[in-house]
């Protein structure tokens, strides 16, 4: 991606509405998200993707582990995911 191309794309985005901007950005996250989800689809079979999703202490349904992994956990990860990425991609594209 070229320095001017940059530059343009994020002029462009600045000049946007704020709902514009973060329908934007909430669309664009698919470009990331959507081959990962068919990838891991095609790649992982059933019981793979159940033991991925959770640690070990998890399964066995402790309060604390679910606590942690319904409560906790996902909100982390949406806030890193969606907010804290995209603005760490846009800060080093602009630099």
């Amino acid at each position: 991606m070229t320095a001017r191309f940059a530059e343009r794309t994020l002029d462009w985005l600045d000049q946007r509405k704020a709902w514009q901007f973060v329908a934007i950005l909430y669309a664009a996250r698919w470009v990331a998200l959507a081959p990962v989800m068919v990838l891991s689809h095609l790649v992982l079979t059933e019981g793979q993707k159940q033991a991925s999703a959770m640690p070990e202490q998890w399964r066995e349904g402790s309060p604390l582990g679910l606590f942690l992994g319904l409560v906790v956990v996902p909100p982390v990860l949406e806030t890193l995911l969606e907010c804290s990425l995209p603005h760490w991609v846009f800060s080093k594209v602009r630099d």
